[in-house]
């Protein structure tokens, strides 16, 4: 839980030198009250006659404002040394985080993305944590480091002059210690309950970002709004405390560090009476506790922002500790000259961890090496199990595995993937060229990319019949791809070359080909079957046309194995019956996205549409394009967000109230003067105890004031500021969730990186509300009040401090427009690093099959040398501005105290005028201090609004918001009508040309064709995932651009090949979407898992349709059994058209079968169905056939 966990031995000169040059930038402090001391002992001895002549003190006086000078000249440069290495220790202390975590994610076991809840969403929250520590090992631990020195420095000088006074005035110091400690607990568990919070409501925001069809075709965006809506309701109120506590603590803390200089005035006042202080001392210790009192309240709020920093620190911990085991040393394994390829399982038993039930049971066969082996079952039968077992992803819980008579949990795991390579059916392809993502794959061999030899990716991409979708690519293999511009078989495609470059042992291929139709697959299978010759094969297969008489064949049923022997031996027995005349079938692995090959394009937010059904439309002013890198001003941003900002009466109390806590300031400086006035006054035999109860009485007063009115004006503008990021968090998250699928499929469209904006970097910009109008509003008012007060109290000295502020206003413009500039730089360098480790998380089946930790390690560290850079810039550029604050500020002081005493020398000032006038610029250069010292946190809050804004800025999506015609049940004919349908992607040729076809009320019409015809993009456009335009498709001879978004998708429903679920029960995925004036009762869900096949699985649960289901690959359930729930999520909400885009791939014969005969039985005639297939059995299901071919309807009969 400590904020130092990553500390090393390495980083004790950083500590050592960064504490050094803070200790002395404290020291200077006192320095300085030491000097400013001895200038007002030399004019109380000027007018006590001690000078014999003004040029004397004169004199005297300018060689002390030159040293106060001097001493801010050093406290500049040690201040700029100071905290650029503080913010490097920080950095040091954070890039070991990210690296500290990253390799243990590569580390672990699968079981542990199986059993940690929320994945994603807590990787987000742990990188926002990440950067809390950084600023709680960095900034905070440096002030607290030069706030403990000045608090020991000034100590010291006040003991020094004066023990007595000193524990006078600091008798109140134990009270602040307990309050710091009280309101630092709070704050600890408050931000700790947020960090959470917030990580739940990042789960929600990846869902609806990385899983967005599924989310759009069920209606699922209104229950993942509530769910969001009221998770980070919680975290508000959960913050709400924290803001509480902080401001609790601070206002305490003024008031105690104003008051208790009432006892110390009484006292001081007491020993110059009697004679034992002299007024230089006096002068000294009060000067010294007040900015030790300022000292210990700003100790207190640090040790507030140390609290949050500990949470985070704590949330890294437990992330870090929680269950699952590392992986091994590898040093320690086996790794055998030769793989003969020779695979033995002797009763092997295994379970999922965290999930009931065996999926293999004392299963035992042997696999040959050198030869073809074939493993069929249904779906649910452990087939796939058995690949990820050898490739020790789990390990089984009873029997063993062999390898070459090698046991292999004695078995180097890198030599275990180095001599296996397993296709699955769902592929990952990274955000790189073509030539990239198949190099990958043997990146290890030959040590980086660019050294894998062309000739062989060319041969690669030959055998595995990809030479189509180079030319059709803009840069050839140099064209970078991603996920979404590659259909599902072009995808297996790629697979299969990355297989042929590695040319391992042994090879598994599971249902990797299902993907491609009849005209690609068997060829390319002979292929296959060629190259392997001598090498050992495994296909893990629904069907049988792939098999031989003489190829070897595994059967397994419910975990163990059913038959082992030669096909010609078994090809009649009922065992393998129900799975003869199987074809084979299309697979894509987006749910409803065209898979047809598609460019990377840039997204403009300025032009893609999107806006919020249930909201009024507001466009608002276009500020910027989305691809420009200008971060706007904070006046722009505010300006911009005027409208979502619903607390603005409160801001303007809080502000008052900070108007009010900013006017105690200069009030109590003038209070003080006249106090040190009268001690002037004592120490030349005056009587001044009538002032002294009479001022002492107004400071009681100012400090109650204050702390009261610091206390209300920090918690309402807290208070505001959070529900404005939260109004802010609604509206992104409603705007995202209203767009078209042409904002979610783009390249710069990154889960991570949105989930990082709206749950991370927005905390940024409650420093806009909280910290910067409360700064600026105070900086104003002490700017006109200060110098109004300062011109009547004696106009001369106060040009002088007006002149100064030119110099200010300087400095600050330019600091911040060089911190406006590195913070940027740096966030977009952390946000690629952040945008790699969730690109890691979702591929890391994929990393580990093809051993690609060191390479995504390599790339990971090239991103933190990156970051490492820009830390360094960044921690430069913030010391150097913090340092010409206390440079400037020392000039202006020096200044203004020496013409000061040359006024007051002339007698053209009494004393009480200089007082005045010195201690009300005094403070006003301390509020211009304090606003350059936010800078940094402004800076950040500046990037978090300007992307922001661009989401808001978004313009309405025809898509997703026009339409709110609801059609009743009289459906009429033609149902469907397609009308000269042209249809590109964006940036693209028309994918879908004169597309023209009716279907009416009932029928049963298959759309079939080749991959990359334009088949699902007919789906997706009829579920309303793009845009078709208007009076191009027809539902009931409505225009479906015209109906409302919501019925359209009550009436049309689909069944993806590839089905998606959330991390919930079966029972909340089956409901998804639901409207809850739809009640849904058990009666029907257990009816529609009898329709499907699942109803007996189901019950054996345990919890039955209460049990949770996993997400994504780390679900409970196997391919087959997704696919089956997903067409009873279908079925559940009785639609007019049901669309099953290949529902049936992942099937094996018998519940394909089953699902044909559904068809047949018992919704024909009760809806209409549309059946995109390649599968000739289904196809004979239909009354219509439509054939698509390159974007044309060429047949339909």
């Amino acid at each position: 839980k400590s904020v130092l966990m990553f500390f090393q031995k390495s980083d004790i000169p950083y500590f050592i030198f960064a504490t050094i040059n803070v200790c002395i930038a404290a020291a200077a402090t006192p320095l300085q009250t030491l000097v400013y001391g001895k200038i007002f002992a030399r004019l109380s001895n000027f007018y006590s006659g001690h000078y014999s002549d003004y040029q004397i003190f004169i004199s005297d006086v300018r060689l002390l404002c030159l040293l106060i000078m001097a001493i801010g000249g050093c406290k500049m440069l040690f201040t700029f040394l100071g905290v650029s290495c503080w913010m490097q220790f920080g950095e040091r202390q954070q890039l070991r985080a990210r690296t500290k975590l990253y390799k243990l994610m590569l580390s672990r076991k699968m079981e542990w993305f199986d059993s940690v809840d929320g994945t994603s969403g807590q990787i987000s929250q742990v990188n926002r944590c990440v950067e809390e520590l950084r600023s709680g090992s960095s900034e905070v631990i440096g002030l607290l480091v030069q706030s403990i020195a000045s608090i020991i420095a000034l100590s010291i000088t006040s003991l020094y002059h004066s023990w007595s006074l000193t524990l006078v005035i600091m008798a109140t110091s134990p009270i602040m210690a307990i309050f710091s400690w009280l309101f630092g607990r709070l704050t600890y568990k408050a931000a700790d309950q947020e960090n959470r919070l917030n990580a739940s409501a990042a789960k929600i925001l990846d869902w609806c970002l990385s899983c967005a069809s599924v989310v759009r075709v069920f209606n699922g965006k209104y229950v993942e709004q509530a769910k969001f809506n009221r998770l980070i309701d919680m975290s508000a109120g959960v913050y709400f405390k924290l803001a509480a506590a902080m401001a609790g603590n601070s206002g305490i803390l003024r008031t105690l560090s104003i008051m208790m200089f009432v006892q110390g005035f009484w006292f001081g006042n007491y020993m110059i009476s009697i004679g034992d202080l002299d007024i230089n001392q006096v002068f000294t210790c009060f000067t010294s506790c007040l900015m030790l009192g300022a000292a210990i309240s700003d100790l207190a709020n640090l040790l507030s922002s140390l609290n949050t920093a500990r949470a985070a620190a704590s949330m890294i911990s437990k992330f870090m500790l929680s269950q699952g085991e590392v992986l091994d040393e590898e040093s320690h394994y086996l790794q055998p000259a030769i793989c003969k390829g020779r695979i033995e399982f002797k009763d092997v038993c295994f379970h999922y961890p965290g999930r009931e039930g065996q999926v293999l049971n004392n299963l035992s066969a042997t696999i040959e090496a050198q030869k073809l082996t074939f493993i069929i079952g249904k779906s649910g039968s452990g087939k796939s199990t058995i690949s990820q077992l050898l490739l020790k992803m789990y390990s089984n819980n009873e029997g063993t595995i062999s390898i070459d008579g090698h046991d292999i949990s004695t078995l180097s795991r890198n030599w275990i993937t180095d001599s296996i390579t397993v296709i699955e059916q769902s592929v990952t392809i990274y955000n790189q060229t073509l030539r990239n993502n198949l190099a990958v794959s043997v990146v290890n061999k030959y040590g980086s990319l660019n050294s894998v030899p062309l000739s062989l990716i060319s041969d690669a991409l030959s055998f595995a019949r990809l030479n189509e979708v180079v030319e059709g690519l803009e840069d050839g293999i140099d064209t970078t791809i991603s996920s979404s511009t590659l259909s599902g078989g072009q995808k297996q495609r790629v697979a299969i070359a990355r297989a042929k470059l590695r040319d391992t042992p042994i090879l598994i291929l599971d249902e990797s080909l299902c993907a491609l139709d009849n005209r690609l697959r068997i060829p390319l299978f002979n292929e296959i079957r060629e190259w392997r010759k001598g090498k050992t094969t495994i296909v893990i297969v629904h069907e049988l046309d792939y098999l031989n008489d003489n190829d070897n064949v595994i059967v397994l049923e419910n975990g163990s194995v059913k038959y082992h022997g030669l096909f010609e031996e078994v090809r009649d027995q009922e065992i393998i019956s129900r799975f003869n005349d199987e074809i084979s079938f299309e697979s894509k692995t987006s749910s409803v996205i065209d898979p047809i090959p598609r460019k990377s394009v840039e997204y403009n937010y300025l032009t893609n549409p999107v806006i919020l059904k249930d909201l009024e439309k507001n466009v608002g002013s276009k500020i910027a394009d989305d691809n420009s890198d200008e971060v706007y001003c904070v006046l722009a941003i505010l300006k911009y967000c005027f409208h979502t900002i619903e607390t603005k009466p409160w801001i303007a109390v809080g502000l008052l109230f900070s108007v009010f806590s900013g006017i105690a300031g200069p009030v109590f400086s003038f209070s003080f003067s006249r106090l040190l006035s009268s001690m002037v006054e004592a120490s030349v035999g005056i009587n001044i105890t009538h002032k002294l109860k009479l001022w002492s009485l107004i400071v009681v007063g100012i400090s109650v004031a204050s702390g009261g009115s610091h206390f209300v004006s920090s918690f309402i503008l807290s208070f505001c500021s959070e529900k404005w990021i939260l109004k802010l968090r609604k509206l992104c998250f409603q705007k995202i969730n209203e767009q078209d699928m042409s904002f979610i499929d783009l390249e710069n469209t990154k889960a991570s990186e949105i989930t990082a904006l709206l749950m991370n970097d927005s905390r940024d910009l409650r420093n806009l509300v909280s910290e910067f109008l409360s700064l600026a509003l105070n900086l104003v008012v002490m700017v006109l009040v200060g110098v109004t007060w300062s011109i009547i109290s004696g106009w001369k000295l106060a040009l002088v401090g007006i002149s100064f502020v030119p110099l200010v206003l300087s400095v600050t413009r330019v600091y911040g427009i060089l911190l406006e500039s590195s913070e940027n730089c740096y966030k977009s360098t952390v946000a690629k690093l952040e945008n790699h480790n969730y690109e890691t998380l979702t591929a890391i089946r994929s990393i580990t099959i093809l051993r690609l930790q060191n390479y995504f390690k390599e790339e990971f560290d090239c991103n933190i040398q990156r970051i490492r850079k820009r830390g360094t810039i960044r921690a430069l550029q913030t010391g150097l501005g913090l340092g010409l604050t206390e440079g400037c500020n020392a000039i202006a002081t020096g200044t203004i105290l020496y013409y000061g005493m040359v006024l007051a020398g002339k007698n053209e000032y009494t004393q009480q005028q200089l007082l005045q006038v010195i201690t009300i610029l005094t403070l006003t250069m301390t509020n211009a201090a304090g606003l350059m010292n936010q800078l940094p946190e402004i800076a950040r809050g500046q990037r978090a609004g300007t992307r922001i804004i661009k989401l808001l800025n978004m313009t309405p999506s025809e898509a997703e918001n026009d339409g709110d015609i609801t059609i009743n049940r009289n459906f009429t004919n033609p149902l469907l009508q397609f009308d000269n349908l042209q249809f590109g992607y964006s940036g693209q040729e028309n994918v879908l040309k004169n597309v023209s076809f009716n279907i009416d009320k009932d029928d049963i019409c298959a759309i079939v064709g080749k991959s990359g015809g334009g088949k699902s993009t007919i789906a997706s456009l009829l579920m309303r995932l793009y845009n078709a335009g208007d009076r191009s498709i027809f539902l009931s001879n409505y225009d479906i651009m015209r109906l409302d978004i919501d019925h359209l998708r009550d009436t049309i429903t689909i069944v993806p090949q590839n089905p998606s679920f959330f991390e919930g029960t079966i029972f909340d995925n089956l409901t998804y979407g639901i409207n809850p004036k739809k009640r849904v009762n058990m009666d029907k869900i257990y009816k529609v898992l009898k329709y499907v096949n699942m109803y007996s699985y189901v019950l054996s649960l345990p919890e039955g349709v209460h049990t949770i289901i996993g997400e994504g690959s780390h679900s409970l359930l196997s391919g087959g059994q997704s696919q089956r729930l997903s067409i009873a999520r279908a079925l559940i909400r009785d639609p007019q058209v049901l669309i099953l885009d290949e529902c049936t791939s992942n099937l094996d014969k018998e519940n394909t079968d089953f699902i044909i005969n559904l068809i047949n039985t018992t919704l024909r005639g009760k809806m209409t169905i549309i059946l995109i297939t390649h599968d000739v059995e289904v196809m004979k299901v239909a009354n219509r056939i439509i054939k698509v071919k390159n974007g044309y309807i060429v047949e339909q009969r």
